[in-house]
């Protein structure tokens, strides 16, 4: 995990979001990110923020079917922009 402060600085064009907490079912961490420092990167402003299926990006996490599946997650993303 990085800070938020770091997020700012780096200023990404994209964001691609794990969220832990949605895949062991502890709760949902997109309220986290929406946050005053995150809302001034440029990927939030573009609506370039995406929160990869957290499953199997964390808890199947390795298995060719999830990563395929990741990648082609990743990849409509990019190409609806």
């Amino acid at each position: 995990m990085v800070s938020f402060e770091f997020i700012l600085e780096a200023n990404p064009d994209w964001l691609f979001v794990i969220d832990r907490d949605a895949a062991t079912g502890t709760g949902a961490s997109k309220a986290i990110l929406d946050n005053e420092l995150v809302q001034q990167t440029t990927a939030w402003k573009s609506g370039q923020v995406v929160y990869v299926d957290p499953v199997r990006s964390y808890v199947v996490n390795g298995g060719l079917p999830a990563f395929t599946a990741l990648v082609e997650q990743v990849g409509t993303a990019l190409a609806g922009k």
